[in-house]
């Protein structure tokens, strides 16, 4: 999962679901977060317990653009930061969703277009190989 400034409320949402259910012990979730600022970030409590409580189920990487940053990491979600995060996908198995500001979407995946499914995948995650079998965009 990527998301940005309140892109991430709906990934919180799949992220909370996923983890509390009882037929599911096998999905594993890394989120890539990214802010303004380290106090832009929301949820992060919500999401810092999850990732306490679930153990290697769920990662929380949190990307802010300015600094300073003390349990953050400094930048914006480029090539090399996503090429480290994906690094261990597995075509055809794993899913990369995306959701935030159009500005981001544009960079890491395109927009999805208003009324015409996901359109295709653009940005850095085509750059890196990805087709739209591998991302959902929101």
């Amino acid at each position: 999962m990527i998301a940005g400034g309140t892109g991430v409320a709906p990934m919180y949402q799949l992220i909370d679901r996923i983890l509390k259910d009882p037929e599911d012990s096998e999905t594993r979730i890394s989120l890539l977060y990214g802010s303004q600022t380290e106090s832009d970030i929301i949820y992060r409590e919500m999401l810092d317990e999850l990732a306490k409580a679930n153990g290697d189920r769920f990662s929380v990487t949190y990307l802010v653009d300015r600094g300073p940053a003390a349990a953050a990491k400094v930048g914006v979600p480029d090539m090399d930061t996503i090429r480290g995060f994906t690094g261990g996908f597995a075509r055809g198995k794993d899913v990369v969703l995306v959701c935030g500001p159009d500005a981001m979407l544009a960079a890491v995946s395109g927009i999805k277009p208003i009324g015409s499914g996901q359109g295709p995948v653009q940005g850095v995650l085509r750059e890196l190989g990805f087709k739209s079998a591998d991302v959902f965009k929101f």
